[in-house]
């Protein structure tokens, strides 16, 4: 008898390291470094999107999205906290594709951002051929 618990337990111990090496992957992959920041929207006088941006820290992506056919092209506009305590200069991703499609943009690793620095980013609408910003959403910020 005590020769068939040693075996049961020497069979289930690569399960238990399974289900705990399972156990800390899912720990990781839900760990603030890989969150997400919170959207900006810019939006017309009657309050619809015109588009939207987005970071995403895993990989410094920034999704610039376009929601209306009129004409404009959306921005984001973005600088992070440099390692002495000022702030980058201000980055322009354009996205001049227009809203057909899904609208959106992945801008991936084009901030190629340190970790850990504090991101402000908002979405913007503009003219691309001139690059001049017409309005603006609230800035945002996120982590890298």
């Amino acid at each position: 008898m005590r020769h068939d618990r040693s075996v049961a337990r020497t069979a289930l111990r690569p399960l238990l390291a399974i289900v705990v090496a399972l156990a800390a992957a899912m720990a990781v992959a839900a760990s603030p470094a890989a969150a997400d920041g919170p959207h900006s929207y810019v939006r017309d006088n009657h309050g619809s999107d015109l588009g939207s941006v987005w970071f995403k820290s895993s990989g410094d992506h920034f999704y610039v999205c376009d929601h209306a056919r009129d004409g404009h092209s959306v921005v984001a506009q973005y600088s992070y906290r440099l390692s002495g305590g000022g702030t980058s200069k201000l980055v322009q991703l354009w996205n001049h594709t227009g809203s057909k499609y899904n609208g959106c943009v992945d801008f991936g690793r084009a901030a190629d951002i340190p970790e850990k620095r504090t991101v402000t980013y908002r979405a913007c609408t503009g003219e691309y051929g001139s690059r001049k910003v017409l309005a603006c959403g609230p800035w945002r910020t996120a982590t890298s």
